[in-house]
């Protein structure tokens, strides 16, 4: 009798197949993980820039805005397209002829003096189908509160005040307790994070939390 070796051809066609299955899955695991954790870092930054602001604005003794806008397609930016990435800006001393609706990316020192932008990873988008609500004492403020937020050709946008004498607030409306809005990598795939960013207004406290 002769003892069969090693593999037939429909054998290692199999084994074949259920490798590239494995790596396929494997690599899909990773990508969602490095998406999320772009996420975290970008949602961590933004708070530290928010939770800075506030204190910058009463030791320069000027206004400062950070108006943020969701990305035209987060899913093709990249350094050299950062108009499709969601971004966030700072301004100093906007005039009274300054408005959410009217900011323009393109020209971001219209009617304010232009400091800084960030564009924030690839696929990074606002999340406005988020359900959750922030972590208390701040359960109170909504998600996406539409008398703060504007929506211009189909993408939303808001913009936070940090006055020089150390009051918070958002651009839109007075008397609100504050800004909550929420982040994510995919509005489709449930391996997708969703981080949530609060700003209590008129102390402007700051919390970042994850919600879904």
């Amino acid at each position: 009798m002769h003892r069969r070796h090693g593999f037939t051809l429909i054998e290692l066609m199999v084994v074949l197949a259920i490798v590239a299955i494995l790596a396929g899955v494997a690599f899909g695991v990773s990508q969602a993980a490095q998406s999320n954790a772009n996420l975290g870092s970008a949602t961590f930054e933004l708070a530290l820039k928010l939770s800075g602001l506030k204190a910058q604005a009463i030791s320069d003794q000027d206004d400062y805005l950070v108006v943020l806008l969701d990305g035209t397609d987060p899913a093709a930016c990249s350094a050299f397209v950062q108009g499709r990435c969601t971004r966030y800006y700072v301004l100093r001393n906007p005039n009274a002829s300054w408005t959410l609706a009217g900011f323009n990316p393109t020209s971001p020192g219209t009617n304010a003096a232009y400091v800084d932008h960030v564009a924030m990873p690839r696929g990074v988008r606002l999340y406005p189908g988020v359900t959750g609500v922030p972590p208390a004492p701040f359960a109170a403020i909504p998600m996406f509160d539409s008398a703060l937020t504007a929506t211009i050709a189909g993408k939303r946008r808001f913009a936070i005040r940090f006055g020089r004498d150390g009051t918070v607030s958002a651009e839109g409306a007075t008397g609100k307790p504050g800004y909550a809005f929420a982040l994510t990598t995919s509005v489709d795939s449930p391996a997708a994070d969703r981080r949530g960013l609060v700003v209590a207004f008129p102390a402007g406290i700051v919390r970042t939390f994850v919600t879904n």
